[in-house]
């Protein structure tokens, strides 16, 4: 008869194909056949924990590939997230350094507008000269020539 050394789960198959043959040679009512159905039926017994066994290698080696995958997954999802975020922080910080910019030109403009001193354009000027040099020629007439009018009636207001 076989031993539990004698079972290589690779040569399960095997062991209980000659365990079939043995059975055949023997009358179903002898002692013997007894045994060798015993022995088959724990083979099939061993047979099934082995397949299960396989099952569950399978099943748990595939488990851990799935999980692997998923925190791979997972990684590069929270790379790309993260790298995203950095795009977009830099892209504000960028917005905000262009606001800044702007805001610095509208800044300066408007002070130098405010620095800016008031000039008087030259057609005001020469009619504030013509105006004077009028009241200045009618003044000195009249303290040579009296004249009864004002003499600033003739001259224009200012605008």
């Amino acid at each position: 008869m076989y031993t539990e050394d004698n079972l290589d789960p690779s040569k399960l198959s095997g062991v209980i194909d000659e365990v079939l043959d043995q059975l055949s040679g023997h009358d179903c009512e002898t002692d013997e056949y007894g045994k060798i159905v015993d022995q088959l039926t724990k083979l099939y017994k061993v047979k099934e924990i082995d397949i299960n066994l396989k099952l569950k290698v399978v099943d748990t080696f595939a488990k851990k590939q799935d999980l692997e995958a998923q925190m791979e997954l997972k990684k590069q999802e929270s790379e790309a997230s993260i790298s995203l975020k950095f795009t977009e922080s830099d892209a504000k910080i960028e917005e905000l350094k262009a606001s800044c910019r702007v805001k610095d030109a509208d800044a300066t403009l408007k002070m130098s507008e405010i620095d800016k001193p008031d000039r008087v354009s030259k057609d005001t000027l020469a009619i504030i000269g013509a105006n004077i040099a009028g009241i200045v020629l009618i003044l000195g007439y009249e303290r040579l020539n009296i004249i009864t009018s004002k003499a600033l009636g003739f001259a224009n207001k200012l605008r």
